[in-house]
């Protein structure tokens, strides 16, 4: 579970979701993403990545199957679209955890439920 986050790192996970938000708006229609788009997504999930795990050594693999879509010829621009959204998702989710907005304990277990789920969508 997130730990408390100052002002800062609000801010840098922010400006990292933004990122992959102009990244999702770039890729047009159902084609597949190029390989220089396919590579600007590992990167982008290799960040997101670091969410979860901020030391990389005790980071497992990112999700083989995904790995092996994100390497195939037909990853199209839906895919990368969904993908871009459940990133996202990881820094609201973090963001959320990490401050003191007066959630219920209700709501906090929400969250960190779907922190756990993205976490395992992307490291299963």
């Amino acid at each position: 579970m997130p730990d408390s986050l100052k002002s800062a790192d609000v801010k840098a996970l922010a400006s990292a979701e933004r990122k992959i938000a102009d990244f999702a708006s770039s890729v047009k229609s159902d084609t597949p993403v190029s390989s220089e788009g396919l590579q600007q997504l590992i990167g982008l999930l290799k960040d997101t990545n670091q969410v979860f795990y901020p030391s990389t050594t005790s980071a497992p693999p990112l999700n083989k199957a995904l790995m092996t879509k994100l390497s195939g010829a037909d990853f199209t621009a839906r895919d990368a679209q969904e993908l871009c959204a459940q990133m996202q998702r990881v820094y609201q989710v973090k963001a959320l955890l990490g401050q003191d907005l007066g959630c219920t304990i209700e709501q906090r277990i929400i969250l960190v439920s779907e922190y756990n789920t993205l976490n395992a969508i992307l490291h299963n």
